[in-house]
């Protein structure tokens, strides 16, 4: 029966004010110059989880970086979007992924841990969701502060 629990994959991000390209492809010839200090935005961590069935399960934004207290709150709600139903979670090995209040949430939402092999974040899907939104992220900011359009997103 554990073989046929949902697999979902689960990680956290960050964008900071050094989120964007800093060199791109522009008109030849053109020079373009951004002063870092303009661009200031807030700090924000995401967690998300992605499984192959539904695509996002679930996303967060915090103002902070995240604790453990975060990560576990993330899958209370996960677990109760899943319907209280056993799920599988895949993760790294952060420390604060085996944090006490973790542990807990798992417990109590019928979870299974699947633990990635550590320093090899490759292995985890979610990653290139991450990679693309964050390209898109950084190419978008980049052109906007070009643009003299900067936005806060």
């Amino acid at each position: 029966m554990r073989n046929n629990l949902p697999l979902v994959y689960i990680d956290e991000t960050v964008f900071t004010k050094k989120t964007y390209h800093e060199r791109d492809y522009w008109v030849k010839n053109e020079k373009v110059e951004v002063d870092a200090d303009e661009v200031y935005i807030p700090y924000v961590c995401a967690i998300a989880a992605v499984s192959a069935q539904n695509g996002l399960e679930h996303l967060r934004t915090y103002n902070t970086a995240v604790k453990g207290e975060d990560f576990a709150q993330f899958i209370e709600e996960l677990s109760a979007k899943l319907k209280g139903k056993p799920f599988a979670l895949f993760m790294d090995q952060a420390s604060f992924h085996k944090s006490d209040p973790v542990k807990e949430a798992i417990a109590i939402g019928k979870v299974t841990r699947i633990w990635n092999v550590a320093y090899c974040p490759w292995y985890n899907p979610i990653e290139g969701c991450f990679a693309i939104i964050k390209n898109h992220y950084k190419r978008s900011r980049l052109n906007a502060m070009r643009n003299s359009k900067i936005r806060v997103v």
